[in-house]
């Protein structure tokens, strides 16, 4: 983690989780879940992986 605080980024992406429900199911509601999905991936992996940088947001093509 960037700034080594894992327990607080997984208290953030539940509530962002709870907080998602009241978005519509279309395309940016959908977005916003595939957002959380990912960051959550990453906390379980410990990290950004082999690069050691997160990166920049996925961009749709």
């Amino acid at each position: 983690m960037k700034l080594d605080r894992p327990d607080a980024a997984r208290t953030h992406i539940r509530r962002a989780r709870s907080a998602c429900t009241v978005l519509a199911d279309d395309g940016y509601g959908n977005g916003v879940r595939a957002a959380i999905g990912r960051l959550e991936l990453r906390l379980e992996d410990g990290g950004p992986g082999e690069g050691g940088a997160w990166g920049p947001p996925r961009q749709r093509p």
